[in-house]
């Protein structure tokens, strides 16, 4: 029941229902929901109880490379299974927890280390060995998941925070983000008949385009430029989004917007976001990816250059709409440059490398917005900084070269895939 051949795009479909409920959506948007309410009967201020999000976000990029080397190893399934299990204890063992702020950065720690499963990762690890000239469309279907869980999740984190609390509220959060993962990956996540026989780590390649052959993370470590070169653009890129996204709201606030225009300029982030995701992986299966990316890259320099200098509610949510496009379009860039540069075999462990990265950046621009005010009483000085970083980040992507393995005419990563669901290989010349 569980290894039955299934028709390849339920991949997808399951991939964007579990980002949907994944880590991303619920440390932005659904942890605030109880927030206030936690810091309120613990006495804890709204920084400290912000700072769980912070351990959360460096955690998760520790987790990740776990996670990856993990799944190149021991299987997809199995692996993350594991993982999104533990993910969802811990967020059910908060509420049990005395009111010591030290052990509630240890579970938000936990989380973050384990929610690094609950992410496009996994799923892009699939949908990579059955797609292949439609990889991109697939891949930006799957992170489309993360807009709709961003629109949809904090309604139901707040449903449960007026029925039960915030203690129910992380039951109720720790029973979902489970349930649907769990359910997901044992009915629908499939790879090809034998994939992950063959591309076990030792496995050689035949010959330079086999792209089924696993390479050590510490050798691509030590002698890959474009790893190093992608995870240049990755991390300055999360570090220029998430930092300005994180002060938006206080930053229109500052310039004299109401607290409602701020959050309809925030909203706006979110829209981009999910036009980004739809759009970027359709745009790279036509064009070279490395140019989409520095396309972006420009797009959010602009944006942060509007940032600074913007006080119309216009400008400000054109600034937002740009950013919030890089902001979407990084994971769909991350996943579809990885499988383009390095071997299947290697998939999971160059990609939650390069995750860290990703969160490490996430947290670090955060951080460095929050001390630009506390220093200059403006934001300024850092988002000029954000500009400098994606300018670096655009180099860097241009610099990388050419694919190590091109689209090719098959639809599938591998012939194996044949022997698994005939459905495979039926649009290969769509």
């Amino acid at each position: 029941m569980f290894t039955q051949p299934i028709n390849r795009w339920w991949n997808v479909i399951a991939g964007s229902l579990c980002v949907a409920v994944g880590a991303g959506v619920v440390g932005v948007y659904m942890f605030g929901v109880f927030a206030k309410s936690i810091g309120a009967e613990f006495g804890w201020s709204r920084a400290s109880v912000s700072l769980g999000l912070t351990v959360f976000a460096l955690a998760s990029g520790v987790g990740s490379l776990t996670l990856g080397v993990a799944i190149d190893r021991f299987g997809l399934r199995k692996v993350t299974s594991i993982y999104v299990v533990l993910f969802g204890g811990s967020i059910a063992l908060v509420p049990l927890l005395p009111p010591r702020l030290d052990l509630f950065l240890v579970a938000f720690g936990v989380m973050g280390f384990f929610g690094s499963a609950a992410t496009v990762m996994p799923y892009a690890t699939a949908i990579c060995t059955w797609f292949n000239r439609k990889r991109g469309l697939a891949l930006g279907l799957v992170n489309a998941g993360t807009g709709i869980g961003a629109a949809l999740m904090p309604l139901y984190a707040s449903f449960l925070l007026s029925r039960f609390g915030w203690r129910g509220g992380y039951w109720g959060v720790a029973a979902l983000v489970t349930l649907v993962p769990v359910v997901a990956l044992a009915l629908l996540v499939r790879l090809p008949a034998g994939h992950e026989q063959a591309h076990k780590p030792g496995r050689h390649a035949k010959e330079p385009s086999d792209a089924g052959h696993s390479v050590p993370l510490g050798t691509i470590l030590r002698s890959s430029r474009p790893f190093w070169l992608i995870a240049i653009a990755i991390f300055t890129v999360s570090v220029a989004t998430f930092g300005a996204i994180s002060q938006l709201v206080p930053i229109a606030t500052d310039r004299g917007h109401s607290s409602m225009a701020a959050a309809g300029m925030l909203s706006t982030v979110g829209i981009g976001s999910l036009i980004a995701r739809l759009a970027a992986g359709y745009v790279m299966d036509r064009i070279f990816a490395p140019y989409v990316a520095a396309a972006v890259f420009v797009l959010a320099m602009i944006g942060m250059g509007l940032l600074i200098g913007a006080n119309s509610v216009v400008a400000m949510t054109l600034a937002a709409v740009m950013v919030g496009i890089a902001a979407g379009a990084e994971g769909d860039i991350l996943t579809f440059l990885v499988s383009r540069y390095f071997p299947m075999g290697s998939f999971g462990s160059v990609t939650g490398a390069i995750w860290v990265t990703w969160a490490w950046g996430g947290a670090l621009g955060t951080y460095l917005l929050g001390l630009s005010f506390d220093i200059t009483h403006s934001y300024s000085a850092a988002i000029g900084g954000f500009v400098a970083a994606l300018a670096a980040g655009t180099i860097a992507i241009l610099r990388i070269g050419p694919y190590a393995f091109p689209p090719h005419q098959g639809e599938a990563q591998t012939t194996l895939a044949g022997a698994g669901d005939g459905n495979a290989l039926n649009d290969a010349s769509a």
